[in-house]
């Protein structure tokens, strides 16, 4: 082999793996960031950051020990943190759309906390007609179903 066809391939490795390298790199360090905000976060307001859940655009943190749950909104930057001792229960709320043949597409998903006392119920949005990603649909509602069970054996501890 040519000294020259060593250097040309290893320039053209060079050349197409960096950029690929550099997103890796630049979402692992993102998601680190954002972790060590969840945990000040947490560390904030009294929560041991033990469940954590990443559904959609949505992190939820949830304490059985101090019943609080903690929702961060990583679209608005915007956290919640909720008393489990509120509510009596958490639903998944889903609708369907007719899709071509036989097909039905999911169109909604939403987390509904049922409030103890009278009122309206708290309702988180992970997935509709506006996701930047509509694949995920199926994923979201599966994570969805396995986080509203968990929350629901923490309520009723």
């Amino acid at each position: 082999m040519d000294f020259i066809s060593l250097e040309m391939g290893l320039l053209f490795l060079a050349v197409f793996m960096a950029p690929i390298l550099y997103i890796i790199f630049k979402q692992k360090s993102g998601k680190k960031k954002l972790d060590r905000h969840i945990d000040t976060l947490c560390n904030e307001n009294g929560i041991k950051s033990e469940n954590k859940a990443y559904i959609g655009h949505y992190i939820f943190v949830s304490d059985p020990g101090s019943n609080k749950l903690l929702t961060y909104d990583t679209k608005k930057n915007d956290p919640g943190i909720s008393d489990l001792g509120d509510y009596k229960g958490c639903n998944i709320q889903k609708s369907w759309e007719k899709g071509e043949g036989t097909k039905a597409v999911l169109n909604n998903v939403t987390l509904v906390f049922q409030h103890r006392e009278k009122g309206k119920p708290f309702r988180i949005t992970l997935f509709d007609d506006n996701y930047e990603n509509p694949l995920e649909a199926e994923v979201i509602l599966h994570q969805a179903e396995k986080w509203s069970r968990q929350i629901n054996t923490e309520i009723f501890r």
